[in-house]
């Protein structure tokens, strides 16, 4: 019976023992998931200080996972690392982490109940963090100015971090680490990075959509690493500002977007890096000092490129041996911009604040070559500090325009090869084209508009083509200016516009193609020996007038051996300064010889129809026959003196032919 009993006694605790714990476990479970789902707020009943104190929240608990709400004035810390579901906080509430983390498993929300203003997580001990953990989480700023202010933010999860509000402000006064998932701001809310970013893995989304919102992204130096993207949208208002150095290993996608990425530190592009989708995104390079644009792939391509330095006298340079493609404009808008290797764009617009180094490269412009007014007036320079470097234009119809006429352009190389098509130089009035070292011309037609003035300083090769100066035959007030050249087989030099345009070949020039005045009042001075061989031609003289200018002596000839002007002067230096003609050539002057000042030395028989001689200017007929038509004018425009036409070999005379002529 006792024995009975016992196991009857054991078996009635048994059962109690089970339904209890089922109880427990049961109940517990509703409590726990109760506690999850918790809704508390800070009254600030305990210390009114400490995060982890059950008194200072509505339930007299501790907060373990619940959804939690600080919407008064208090200046609250952490002594433990914490875990919340929710966190809701005022801008009359703060929180110093203390060195902890706080991990937020859903959402961190800034409340307005307050009113306006910025809701701050500091760390006054450094090393804390508030750690996002949950796979669809948000940072949610309410829609009245209320912005977060986050000591240090961490996205660790595989899911997505939306940070979303009213066109608010989320600041990282420390470190934004970004090691898994994806963080998403919407298009109008702003993002600050005071110190660190640091990405190592995930994708990075500003913006939804194209819309035209003002929005902001300023982020210290950080790389996007492979495998990871950072997708930038926004539009023309949206202000993008790496502050620091910029590596790219992955992707950035600029949307198609209107949206400028302003750089302020090196811009590292490496092996597998992409830049999708620029649209009409622009990159700037901006800050102090020198930055570089380089990396390891040695190939960059940009949309639109634009280096506006802090001041002119600091520098963007390129890594030794990079190229750089620029589809649309590259702009020096202010500092120096150094090439390192072959470098293309659509349009190249200098300002007068900005310059190009070629460093020995070759900068290859398919469309227009452009100097702004924007900085005020200055020359808009390209040098070369170098040497062997070069700007090649080969786009069709293309153009050398002028910002405003104290906007002048200096190139130190200029190459025109456009094939088939016409450069145009102009659209200004007062204009100077400038090439400091060598002008090349190889093909297509290079024009000069009219009142727009060029100097070439050095070296004009000319290897096929047709160089014009002028448009129509209007008044054409500027100068172009050349070194020693030659006109090639097939190619043309045409002149047009009257007095006082004025036309300088300040070297020796050799014809074998053709000149056409185009009837016009053209007057180029020869200020070296002026060469016409087989094949030349000097068309539609017009009135045109070509001078024999310079010092010393300088011949006309060539492998011709017969020449014809419409007009020649012979307007030397000084007086004792020569123009002499090649033993046996012939010249026609089928109107005016003039000799203003200098000998002029026959070579061969010789006519033209009127001759003007100056007190000045002297005629040594070298054993020849000069030919007079029409007149032979003794001329005061040089003051009095004898008119001298002498003959320092003998046997040579001036035959007066004209039936009604005079002297």
């Amino acid at each position: 019976m006792g024995r009975f009993l016992g196991r009857l006694h054991t078996s009635i605790l048994a059962r109690i023992a089970f339904f209890v714990l089922i109880g427990c476990f049961l109940g517990g479970g509703e409590l726990q998931a109760a506690k999850k789902r918790a809704a508390i707020t800070w009254d600030g009943g305990g210390d009114g200080v400490t995060f982890s104190q059950g008194l200072n929240w509505s339930d007299d608990a501790a907060p373990d996972n619940d959804v939690c709400t600080i919407d008064m004035v208090a200046a609250v810390v952490l002594t433990a690392d914490i875990t919340v579901d929710d966190l809701t906080m005022s801008k009359d509430a703060s929180i110093d982490l203390k060195g902890f983390i706080l991990t937020i498993t859903d959402d961190l929300i800034t409340s307005s109940a307050d009113g306006a203003g910025t809701v701050n997580i500091t760390d006054s001990v450094g090393g804390g963090e508030v750690k996002m953990t949950g796979t669809t989480s948000a940072i949610t700023m309410a829609a009245n100015d209320n912005s977060w202010s986050i000591y240090s933010l961490e996205i660790s999860h595989a899911g997505t971090t939306t940070v979303d509000g009213g066109g608010d402000t989320l600041t990282v006064t420390n470190t934004l680490t970004l090691t898994a998932g994806t963080l998403t701001f919407s298009n109008d809310n702003n993002l600050a990075v005071n110190t660190t970013f640091t990405y190592t893995a995930g994708t990075f989304n500003h913006g939804t959509s194209a819309l035209n919102t003002p929005a902001s992204l300023a982020l210290p130096a950080f790389t996007v690493p492979a495998a990871s993207a950072m997708n930038l949208q926004g539009g023309a208002s949206f202000t993008i500002s790496f502050n620091g150095s910029t590596t790219l290993v992955g992707t950035l996608d600029l949307g198609g977007d209107t949206i400028t990425v302003n750089c302020y530190g090196n811009l590292t592009l490496n092996a597998g890096y992409a830049i999708n989708n620029q649209g009409s995104a622009t990159f700037a390079m901006r800050g102090g000092g020198t930055t570089t644009i380089g990396g390891t792939d040695g190939s960059y391509t940009f949309q639109d490129l634009t280096i506006n330095k802090t001041a002119s006298g600091d520098t963007c340079n390129v890594e030794a041996g990079d190229t750089i493609a620029v589809t649309a404009g590259l702009i020096a808008q202010q500092g120096k911009f150094e090439l390192a290797g072959a470098t293309s764009c659509a349009d190249l617009t200098i300002h007068a604040t900005g310059s190009v180094d070629l460093k020995g490269q070759t900068l290859t412009i398919s469309d227009d070559l452009i100097s702004s007014s924007a900085a005020g007036a200055g020359d808009c320079v390209v040098s070369d500090t170098t040497g062997g470097g070069k700007v090649l234009m080969n786009g069709a119809n293309a153009l050398i325009t002028f910002g405003a006429t104290t906007n002048d352009i200096s190139v130190v190389r200029l190459q025109c090869a456009i094939g088939a098509n016409t450069l145009t130089v102009g659209s200004t009035s007062g204009q100077l084209l400038t090439v400091t070292d060598t002008f090349t011309l190889t093909s297509g037609t290079f024009v000069i508009a009219n009142d727009v003035a060029m100097t070439v300083s050095t070296t004009f090769t000319w290897t096929a083509g047709t160089f014009q100066d002028g448009t129509t035959n209007g008044n054409n007030a500027n100068t172009l200016s050349l070194p020693a050249f030659t006109i090639p087989a097939g190619a043309t030099l045409s002149l047009f516009g009257v007095s006082p345009r004025t036309v300088d070949f300040n070297g020796n020039v050799t014809v074998v193609g053709t000149i056409d005045c185009n009837s016009v009042v053209a007057i180029p001075n020869f200020h070296g020996n002026w060469t016409l061989n087989t094949g030349y031609a000097i068309n539609n003289q017009g009135s045109a007038t070509f001078h024999m200018r310079g010092a010393g002596t300088t011949t006309i000839g060539g492998t011709d051996g017969s020449y014809t002007f419409q007009n020649l002067t012979i307007n030397k230096t000084a007086s004792t300064d020569t123009v002499n003609v090649e033993a046996g050539d012939t010249i026609v002057v089928t109107t005016l010889l003039t000799l203003t000042q200098g000998n002029f030395e026959l070579g061969g028989a010789t006519s033209c129809d009127d001759l003007t001689v100056t007190a000045t200017g002297k005629l040594d007929l070298k054993g020849q026959t000069l030919t007079a038509v029409d007149d032979l004018t003794a001329s005061n425009a040089n003051g009095t003196g004898i008119i001298y036409v002498v003959d320092t070999t003998g046997g040579g005379k001036v035959s007066h032919t004209g039936s009604a002529n005079s002297i």
